[in-house]
């Protein structure tokens, strides 16, 4: 006989929510148990009961003590937090480096499809950026800009 689904929500009767309450947790223990002699993992769990009693189960494969082995899933965790963070930003910072890399790229063609009178009119450039590029384009306004009747 197959057993029936139950729906998912909090149990009004207090004795049966504190049985289904230590079943579960056992069986959680024990699964997390389970998944770190058989796959070899670092495996932790902190479950707090609705009197705030603390259960915990660490894998001692972190540590050699089995009272070190929480803190050092914890500091494990950490690590890899920081890790990941580091890595999003620099994931961020290539995202962005690529998009000036296409942007370079497309003004590069507009500017071989178009020539630099066409740029000017739209996108104020720096003196600076044009100095050894079009002798004719040196010409300013004293502002730091040049702009090019068209």
């Amino acid at each position: 006989m197959a057993r029936g689904k139950i729906v998912i929500r909090r149990i009004e009767n207090m004795s049966s929510r504190k049985a289904t309450f230590s079943k579960r947790r056992h069986g959680l223990l024990m699964k997390s148990r389970e998944l770190a002699i058989l796959c070899d993992v670092q495996v932790s769990v902190m479950v707090f009961s609705s009197t705030s009693r603390l259960y915990e189960y660490a894998s001692s494969i972190a540590a050699t003590t089995m009272g070190m082995a929480m803190p050092s899933i914890i500091q494990n965790y950490q690590s890899a937090q920081e890790h990941h963070h580091l890595l999003n930003s620099v994931s961020q910072v290539m995202l962005w480096e690529g998009e000036v890399r296409k942007l370079h790229q497309e003004i590069q063609m507009l500017q071989e499809h178009h020539g630099y009178k066409f740029l000017i009119q739209f996108l104020p450039v720096p003196d600076i950026e044009l100095r050894g590029e079009s002798p004719d384009l040196k010409s300013g306004n004293g502002d730091g800009y040049t702009s090019l009747p068209c």
